[in-house]
């Protein structure tokens, strides 16, 4: 036995555990350790985005955009207004309400009515004879985001 090594009870036996004089455990670099990069944060080049709310969800949307949301009640080619506005951001500024902010709208064009992929549900008990199988396709409106306006 060597002077590094030692021993243990395990049990009933004596267990020998070799010593750990040539283990080295490699360390992670440390990011904040190293020197600033000179990396610069620029808002150039961003356009007006907001988070809007539209059947129960938030989406963050921007003009040009093109999106699904829940089904609305309106023909294609119609223009929708989101008024549930959340936060409207333009370069270095941002608003944002408590909860909504009031005067602040989203418009969209809709562009097509549809339906998503299907889904397949399945229950299955083991042992039982029971299987059952079930789908489901959600009903979607595609909208193309025309203008944000501010509060």
């Amino acid at each position: 036995m060597a002077v590094d090594d030692a021993t243990r009870w395990v049990g009933n036996a004596t267990v020998q555990v070799p010593s750990r004089v040539g283990l080295t455990r490699k360390r992670q670099p440390d990011i904040l350790a190293r020197p600033f990069l000179g990396l610069r944060i620029t808002t150039e080049g961003i356009h007006m985005y907001a988070v809007v709310v539209t059947g129960g969800k938030q989406y963050r949307v921007m003009q040009g955009e093109t999106l699904r949301v829940e089904l609305l009640d309106a023909e294609p080619g119609a223009a929708v207004v989101f008024d549930q506005v959340l936060l409207v951001g333009d370069g270095d500024s941002i608003l944002v309400g408590q909860p909504l902010l009031s005067g602040a709208s989203v418009s969209a064009k809709v562009k097509s009515h549809g339906r998503a992929d299907k889904i397949k549900i399945v229950k299955f008990r083991r042992r039982k004879h029971h299987r059952k199988q079930m789908g489901h396709r959600q009903h979607f409106t595609e909208v193309e985001i025309t203008g944000i306006a501010k509060g």
